[in-house]
């Protein structure tokens, strides 16, 4: 949708994004929570929700930080040897080759995504968001 707005500068487009990701973040971690807390008045349910939610969310976003840029970095690996084996058949290895390899594979690791900081800090302000509107 963004991407259809025709936007003249990258950095318009960004904070078309970005405040689009916020909006939608915003209505789908709060839609359930208003409706118990407002529509039904069922304060024990919301709380319940709540803890459930924030304690949920928490172990599961720490566990997707830790384990996911670690496979990510194995397939990188995997699929970086296979390129080198499959490119050099027994070519004998010299320094040099040996550098060149480690060399890549280090760039290839550092590679990030380049919408990380948009979702961690929507995130924190959605975990933020919990504790305002309904502690």
């Amino acid at each position: 949708m963004t991407n259809w707005e025709n936007h003249k500068y990258f950095e318009d487009w960004e904070n078309s994004l970005i405040t689009k990701h916020f909006a939608f973040q915003f209505v789908n971690a709060y839609i359930t929570l208003f409706s118990n807390a407002f529509a039904d008045q069922d304060f024990n349910e919301l709380a319940l929700n709540l803890v459930i939610i924030t304690v949920g969310k928490q172990i599961v976003m720490n566990l997707l930080d830790i384990y996911v840029p670690m496979l990510k970095i194995y397939w990188a690996k995997r699929k970086l040897n296979k390129v080198f084996i499959t490119d050099f058949p027994g070519k004998s290895k010299t320094k040099e080759d040996i550098d060149l390899h480690y060399f890549v594979e280090s760039q290839t690791i550092l590679q990030t995504e380049s919408n990380v900081l948009v979702v961690k800090y929507s995130e924190i302000l959605i975990q933020l968001g919990y504790i305002v509107l309904f502690s």
